[in-house]
């Protein structure tokens, strides 16, 4: 948990050069190493890292790269396939999954945020300090997911992940 405050505290250009050698690193072995061998797993250590600390815009700048990645792997290669639409297929399957999680790793953050920002709503309002903070911060509404991110927050199985990190992040904090 240290890392991820320290990853937290750091400039986005370092967290931006993080992630790009993150990526580049996997693409690079995923190149290299046989084309039997599928490295679709590894892919998911930058774009959750890109979706986590630079933003669901780079989430998705991953997806695209790493389709890229995956698109030069199998056209440039000798890979047979027993028919043509075989590549494309792959393609598509591997970018939607991770276009996927990273809009439920998006929706996750977002409640994760709106909770941080009620806790302190709610500690402001309990501490016995005469002067009340009327900045626009604390009045704004809550963040609401836009796009097509808004079918995967009001999921049960995202509300189940939401509730569960939840539950878990409070019985560490008593």
């Amino acid at each position: 948990m240290n890392a991820v405050r320290y990853l937290y505290r750091q400039p986005w250009l370092v967290q931006a050069l993080l992630f790009t050698a993150l990526f580049v690193l996997i693409a690079w072995l995923d190149l290299v190493l046989d084309h039997d061998l599928s490295l679709f797993a590894l892919y998911l250590i930058p774009t959750l890292f890109a979706g986590c600390f630079l933003g669901a815009r780079w989430g998705y700048i991953c997806c695209l790269a790493s389709a890229v990645v995956w698109a030069t792997d199998d056209w440039g290669g000798a890979a047979f396939y027993h028919h043509t639409l075989i590549p494309y297929w792959n393609l598509a399957g591997r970018l939607i999954v991770l276009t996927v999680i990273v809009a439920i790793v998006n929706a996750l953050k977002g409640a994760l945020e709106d909770e941080n920002e009620a806790e302190r709503r709610g500690a402001g309002k309990n501490s016995k300090s005469p002067t009340k903070c009327r900045c626009a911060y604390f009045r704004r509404r809550p963040r609401t997911t836009q796009g097509w991110t808004s079918v995967f927050s009001t999921s049960p199985l995202v509300k189940w992940v939401a509730t569960t990190m939840i539950s878990f992040r409070s019985t560490r904090n008593v």
